[in-house]
């Protein structure tokens, strides 16, 4: 409803040459194809409105309700994608990840991904976040220039990672019941 109303929601969805129903197709493939790779605890919605430091440097999430097992990538995309202008999305999202990787190794996550693995993964885990996050959440929730912001970057960012191709070759879920 929200892409059929709001006129720039649907412009920006059509720049990307695709429809509602290719967006919602696409995050079913990728739900179904991550669920079958290494899963951890995913907060379900880390953009930096649910951030917080501590005065010593402690970094934490707030607004765990969305919380619940995924592929890491999930939490990690949506954070970059979001919180990052483009430019600084398009200079930085490379040695973001590497960082992501060398932090689980560091806390001894056994095989974490490599960093070919975890981009592939990013470039897919780039549909969730502005098919559910944002293309069906109503402007009133986050105000106008915060919702533009993200609808601006999360539609930059599936072009340039070219998601849809990166998703062309997931095999179809299972049909719902």
């Amino acid at each position: 409803e929200q892409v059929e109303t709001v006129q720039f929601k649907r412009e920006l969805l059509e720049s990307t040459g695709r429809t509602v129903d290719d967006l919602y197709d696409e995050v079913r493939k990728v739900q179904h194809h991550q669920a079958g790779l290494a899963r951890t605890i995913c907060h379900g919605d880390t953009h930096v409105g649910n951030t917080y430091v501590l005065p010593d440097g402690t970094p934490g999430l707030v607004d765990w309700q969305l919380a619940a097992q995924g592929h890491g990538m999930h939490d990690v995309t949506y954070l970059i994608v979001t919180a990052l202008s483009v430019a600084q999305r398009r200079a930085h999202e490379r040695e973001l990840i590497a960082h992501y990787l060398d932090r689980l190794a560091t806390a001894g996550v056994h095989a974490p991904p490599t960093f070919d693995e975890a981009w592939l993964e990013h470039r897919r885990a780039a549909v969730w976040g502005l098919y559910i996050g944002w293309l069906t959440t109503p402007i009133a929730n986050y105000g106008w220039d915060i919702t533009v912001c993200n609808h601006i970057r999360l539609v930059t960012a599936y072009r340039d990672l070219d998601t849809a191709a990166a998703i062309a070759d997931l095999p179809d879920p299972p049909a719902r019941s």
